[in-house]
């Protein structure tokens, strides 16, 4: 007569089909009715590599086809899309007050230029260099913001 509980019964394909949706260990014994350190200690039993390697393998296929149905639901979603393009794209949302400061750099540097220009020709001119690194960073932003004329 053996003493102790009954051997918990851990179907394989269960268990990696609940990897593959991206169970947590903890959602996974709870599917089988044990704990965490029973369901480690069976997958080094089974497949002979750690909980959390296996899990990996596993959740693999999950991981895929989730994207593969936020891509499908991005054609038909704009908040999906933006989603995806602020994850993958380095995309993101712009304040306006990145745009006051925009706008404010591009005052400042005009202030800047003009200055620059009333002291040519002066006694107090003198051409660092800098002037001419901002007159040329100026002009850039100029024909960008007028379409190049």
């Amino acid at each position: 007569m053996t003493a102790g509980r009954p051997k918990i019964e851990i179907d394989r394909k269960q268990f990696e089909n609940l990897c593959s949706i991206l169970c947590t260990l903890e959602e996974i014994a709870g599917w089988f009715r044990c704990s965490d350190s029973t369901i480690k200690r069976w997958v080094k039993e089974t497949y002979g590599e750690n909980f959390e390697r296996v899990y990996k393998k596993y959740s693999e296929d999950g991981k895929i086809s989730l994207r593969r149905y936020q891509f499908q639901l991005a054609k038909k979603s704009a908040t999906m899309a933006i989603w995806l393009g602020k994850q993958h794209l380095g995309q993101r949302d712009y304040s306006s007050d990145d745009a006051e400061m925009g706008a404010l750099k591009k005052e400042k540097l005009r202030t800047d230029i003009e200055a620059s220009k009333r002291l040519q020709g002066t006694a107090e001119y003198e051409d660092d260099g800098f002037t001419t690194a901002v007159k040329a960073s100026a002009k850039g932003v100029w024909e960008n913001e007028d379409g190049g004329n």
